[in-house]
Formats: C-alpha cells, structure tokens, sequence
C-alpha cells in the first residue's frame, strides 16, 4: 500500500470519528435541553380514599407544578384529594363519581379527553392499569403519551400495560417481570422504569415537637397513657381492603387483626406491656374496635382515626408496625425512618426494600402471628436497641452510604430528578 493511500484512509477515519463526535455532542445537547423542556401534564387518580398511592400522586403533581410544569389533576369530587389540593392552592378537575362501571369509563373518557385539548396536554401520567388504557382510548391520535405508575407488587395480569409509553414501578422486584413479560408477551411498553414513591417528606424533616410528653400529647387526643415507660405501637393504615389468602378466607390487605392479636399475645400470654395507635379510617374500622372489646384489650388500643398530624404521632410512638399482606413498598416505612422510629414489616411486601432487617427493624413472616409477637417483643424489651435502629433507619432512609450502599433514591430531589428524564426520553 502506497504512503498516499495509508495518508488517505488515515484522514477518512479521522473524519468519521470527528462526525462521531459531533453528533454524540448534539444528541447530548439535544438530550438536555429536552430535559429542560417543560412539558404539560395531566395526572389522574380517582380514588375516594386517601392512602400512600395518592400521596404519591398529589406530591407528584405538587412537584411539577412547582417545577414550572404546566400541571393538572383530575380527581373525584369531595374525595380527600381534593381537599389537598385546594390547601395548596393547585390546579384540579374534579368529576363526580358514578355508580355504573360502563357509564363512569364513559364519562372519566370524555373528561380526559376534553382536558388534553383544552390544555394542549402532551403526557398523562396515571396511577392505576385501568386509568391507563381509558386514557389510551381518550387520547387516540392526540399524540399524547401516557404513563402509569405502577403501585403493585406482583404485576399478575400483565396485558393491562398493552401499549403504554412509559410505565413506572414503585416496587424494585417488579421491574425485571415487567421488562421480561413486555418482551414475551410483546406487550408494547415503550419505557420500563423502578422509582420509590414520592411523599411529602419535608414535613417530616422540618418537624418540631410542641413542649409536651407523651402521656399529655394523647391525652388531648381522648387516649390515656398510664405509664409514660410502656412502648407505644403505632400503626398508619386505612380500615378497608379484602383479600383471600393461601386458605382461600378473606381477610384485611392491611390485617390490622394480626397486630390487635399479636397485642392481645404480648399482653397476656407474654406479660409485656404495650399500647397500640391506629391512624386510618375506613369502613371496616367497627369491627376491628369491636374485636378488640372481645380480646379484651380495648383500653390499651387507641384509633385516632383519618388526621394529618401523622409525623407527632410517629414521634411520641416507640415502634411503627405495618402488617399488610399486600403492600408495593409503604411510604410510611420512610416516614418512621425520618421521624428516627424503627419499623417491624411482612415478608413479600415491600417492608423488604424499605426495612434492613435486624439494622433498622425488623421482617416477620407474613400473616404469622407467632414470628410478629417475637419481634414485637424484642423491641418491647429493648429500648436502647429501638433508639439505635431508629438512628439507623433515619440514616437510611436520608441516603447515608454506610446503610444505603445501593444508592436508593427514597428522598424527591433525586427522584424528581429521574422523573423529568424519564419524561424527556419519552418525549424525544
């Protein structure tokens, strides 16, 4: 080969790397000023509850909207969501709730519709599979894109997700099922992603107790604590949900029973002492404050009901439980951790990403009475060991390298963060 040709083939290589370049260098260009683009946004959640999953989506749409976002919300009527809303002065439409299955598609259908040409909406952003593919069919050659944010733990009926743009996984163990169903199944997702839950974790952070004990803190609330040294469970659920189990008999997502029975345990198989706080309300709650009249244990069981003070109820409690059988990953896990609680959580939820067992709380097998009395018990026992785990939770939980090592991004800047370039990646 001649010093001409070797010259020439030299300075062709050269060129195509230099047009690599450049063009790697455009499309990053390109790629951060997408990110910036703010986009408009619809969120839906018709929910006439107030759980975690709303929380997620109310601190979501706050978020946005404070990021500059062009953000709306679409809501059920008088439910609690719009009553947050309207606190933080965030802009919302609110439907009313319709009996009828057919006719309440129809009519979530057209509002969704009607909002995405009124505001030019470029992405909706869902909560439910079945929100989801109504707001497939409402923006049918609109060119928006939809996304849902997954909220369960097992994705079981995976055809539900057939074409979303984007979906979102709160649950870390859900993610490789969905990325492996959407390709057998050939299910459409354009963009598969694992992100925690958002929550309104500066209220947490920021939080100051009023000059009070314990003993004078439940008092105002109608609940007499006798000894300021007894441990105080507390739990943050919603009285409402039925599941069958393995046996095939139903009983509560959140099986508040199996605390009020693991109480009952401690109180009188086990001589420990203990009160126990129920936040939450729902339908199925007089049962449960008449199960604990017939277990007897009903003047060391406190249910404050639905209320908002949930971080000074955390901080004048000892111990956060959580004994769902269902649950995607339980925001309030990261609340206790913040308010420096340790948690006790079941097996197969998602007490398994949000609790280092024996470091800051404890896992107990789900539905098993025997193994929550045990850890309960532990804690009972030990205060300085319930101090020390709720140090590490709060260390946890806030992104310390030496207890989260994985790097999990539980707090929003980092989320909200991952958010938008999820957002953008869909848009290019």
């Amino acid at each position: 080969m001649s010093g001409d040709i070797k010259k020439k083939l030299v300075y062709i290589i050269l060129l195509i790397f230099v047009q690599l370049a450049v063009y790697s260098s455009g499309n990053s260009e390109s790629l951060a000023i997408l990110k910036q683009k703010k986009i408009n946004v619809l969120s839906i959640f018709t929910s006439k509850w107030m759980g975690g999953a709303e929380m997620c989506a109310l601190t979501m749409h706050k978020l946005l909207h404070q990021a500059s976002y062009k953000t709306y919300m679409l809501i059920y009527k008088d439910s609690p969501l719009q009553k947050y809303l309207q606190d933080d002065q965030l802009p919302y439409y609110a439907m009313s709730s319709i009996d009828k299955k057919n006719e309440r598609e129809l009519c979530i259908t057209r509002q969704i519709n009607s909002i995405c040409r009124k505001h030019k909406i470029q992405l909706v952003q869902c909560h439910t599979p079945a929100i989801a593919q109504l707001a497939r069919s409402a923006t049918k050659g609109l060119h928006i894109k939809v996304v849902l944010m997954y909220h369960g733990v097992d994705a079981v009926d995976f055809l539900k997700f057939k074409k979303l743009d984007g979906l979102i996984t709160v649950n870390p163990s859900n993610e490789s099922l969905i990325r492996e169903a959407n390709d057998q199944l050939k299910l459409g997702i354009k963009k598969i992603t694992q992100m925690y839950p958002f929550f309104n974790e500066e209220r947490f952070l920021r939080f100051k107790p009023r000059q009070m004990d314990k003993q004078d803190f439940f008092k105002r609330h109608g609940f007499n604590i006798l000894d300021k040294n007894t441990p105080i469970l507390c739990m943050v659920a919603n009285f409402y949900g039925k599941l069958k189990n393995p046996c095939g008999n139903y009983i509560s997502r959140k099986n508040q029973e199996l605390l009020i029975r693991a109480l009952c345990a401690l109180l009188y198989e086990r001589k420990k002492p203990a009160y126990l706080v129920f936040l939450g309300d729902g339908a199925d709650r007089a049962w449960y404050e008449q199960l604990t009249k017939d277990l007897g244990v009903s003047e060391f069981v406190f249910f404050a009901g639905f209320c908002k003070e949930v971080e000074e109820f955390l901080y004048h409690t000892d111990i956060h439980v959580l004994t769902s059988v269902f649950e995607p990953l339980g925001i309030v896990y990261l609340e206790a951790g913040l308010m420096k609680k340790p948690s006790v959580g079941a097996c197969g939820t998602g007490a398994d990403h949000t609790i280092i067992d024996g470091t800051t709380g404890f896992t107990f097998k789900n539905n098993d009475l025997s193994d929550l009395t045990d850890k309960l018990d532990i804690l009972i026992d030990d205060s300085k060991l319930r101090m020390k785990m709720g140090q590490h939770a709060f260390e946890f939980v806030t992104g310390r390298a030496s207890f989260n090592s994985n790097k999990r991004a539980f707090l929003s800047k980092r989320k909200f963060e991952k958010l938008t370039s999820f957002y953008a990646s869909l848009m290019n």
